[in-house]
């Protein structure tokens, strides 16, 4: 048997990888190289290749604006405890329905001249009638009362998100909810700018003189008493911010409408002696009338104003 001759391979040329098994290693690198391409091409077409693209997972509710809207109490905390109180419905309203002016609800409630600086609400002093509040809820109603006016005087920081409203104080948060404007939180009214119309945050009760037509105390219909000038009693609401009433000594006092209420300050008034004393009982219960946070309600021509049992029923003009 002929020996086969031992044939060496040929050298390889310049520049050529070697032959055989030594280019295993290089053809496995560039595969790693490939492959890790890939990813990052596939990363890039998932995320984007743009640092500064904002990539959103759905929908980001507008935020509701502070001024215009009527905010309903969810949840007060102190020192990190929840310390919500039980309010009845409609006494755990924060109306800022109107630019520059803020009020609350509660036993006699609270309203002043407000302001945004930066993030920070400031508030000056808030007008309260001084009614004691003697219900099952009177006591709770009161101290909400006391804690809201000092809350809202230290310059709470405000901040929005969708529809929640957070107010950060120094030792509280009360965290609220929009409920649209300030009558369409309340069952008495619906909201329209009609002044004819049932009461609405735009026009509300001002711009209107107001003949008292009938009377009502503690449930029951009293008598309507003349000035003595022979006129039937007003209630003057034509200038914004103030009220006014005529009949023995009558009265004035400051006055802000919101969340379909009425607040007026302390009533000042003449105190001269008049020989009707019926005349002078109706001075007195207007003024407790008015100074109880009377809800308003405007039906064309007719204002009713209503706290408690007692009520005032008047006609535009």
């Amino acid at each position: 048997m002929s020996e086969v001759p031992e044939v060496s391979s040929p050298d390889p040329a310049p520049g050529d990888p070697p032959a055989g098994p030594g280019r295993r290693p290089i053809l496995l690198a560039a595969l790693g190289v490939a492959v890790l391409l890939v990813v990052v091409l596939v990363a890039i077409a998932v995320t984007g290749d743009d640092d500064d693209d904002d990539v959103s997972t759905g929908p980001v509710a507008e935020a509701v604006p502070f001024w215009g809207t009527t905010w309903r109490i969810v949840t007060i905390t102190k020192g990190g405890d929840d310390a919500t109180p039980d309010l009845p419905e409609g006494k755990d309203l924060l109306d800022a329905s109107e630019e520059g002016r803020i009020s609350f609800t509660g036993c006699n409630g609270g309203s002043g001249a407000a302001s945004l600086d930066g993030a920070e609400l400031v508030v000056d002093e808030m007008m309260q009638t001084q009614m004691a509040c003697m219900d099952d809820d009177g006591q709770v109603l009161m101290d909400h009362d006391a804690f809201m006016v000092e809350f809202l005087r230290g310059r709470p920081t405000v901040a929005i998100e969708g529809d929640r409203l957070v107010l950060t104080g120094a030792d509280a948060t009360i965290t609220l909810e929009a409920v649209g404007d300030a009558s369409s939180a309340t069952s008495t009214t619906a909201a329209s700018a009609d002044p004819d119309a049932p009461v609405s945050t735009e026009a509300g009760p001002w711009g209107s003189t107001w003949t008292i037509t009938a009377i009502s105390s503690g449930g029951n219909a009293v008598d309507v008493v003349d000035t003595p000038s022979g006129d039937a009693p007003v209630i003057d609401l034509t200038a914004e911010g103030t009220v006014s009433y005529t009949g023995c000594n009558g009265g004035r006092g400051e006055a802000n409408y919101g969340a379909g209420k009425l607040a007026v300050g302390p009533i000042m008034s003449t105190k001269k002696a008049c020989e009707d004393a019926g005349l002078m009982a109706q001075d007195d219960f207007l003024s407790s009338l008015l100074t109880s946070v009377p809800e308003v309600s405007i039906e064309g021509d007719t204002l009713t104003l209503t706290a408690d049992q007692d009520q005032v029923v008047a006609t535009r003009g």
